[in-house]
């Protein structure tokens, strides 16, 4: 496994952990909440409830899906690099923006790179992916 990959590892495991605090902290706050409404219509404690329940559903299946892409980083499988820039390149526009950029220098270094590009898939028959027109 190249050098800078473990970098990438440990930023991806980084975020699912901070998806699964977040979710937590939903379910928390939720339990708290619905137990001491202080006036809050039902109508909008309900919306609450569903709103919440949603992100810490979405937040667990994020973290469930980086911890996949993880497992398949550390094996070498072309598909996880591909979906670890994917991750690394949406931290970038977002609270997350270190972990990002410091997965995106593991993942295109040069090391990196040339592990992966060893299993990538084989190209279209004939080698090129677009018609030749002369």
């Amino acid at each position: 496994m190249p050098k800078r990959l473990q970098m990438t590892i440990v930023c991806l495991r980084i975020s699912a952990g901070l998806y699964i605090a977040i979710a937590l902290a939903v379910i928390l706050f939720l339990c708290f909440y619905i137990k001491n409404p202080e006036g809050i219509p039902p109508d909008d404690a309900a919306i609450l409830s569903v709103t919440g329940i949603i992100v810490a559903a979405m937040s667990i299946a994020i973290a469930i899906f980086v911890e996949i892409v993880i497992a398949d980083l550390r094996r070498v499988r072309y598909w996880a690099w591909i979906a670890g820039l994917i991750i690394c390149g949406i931290y970038v526009p977002s609270v997350f923006v270190v972990l990002g950029v410091l997965g995106l220098i593991g993942l295109l270094d040069a090391e990196t790179q040339a592990a992966f590009r060893k299993q990538s898939p084989p190209g279209p028959p004939g080698g090129t992916a677009t018609a030749d027109y002369h």
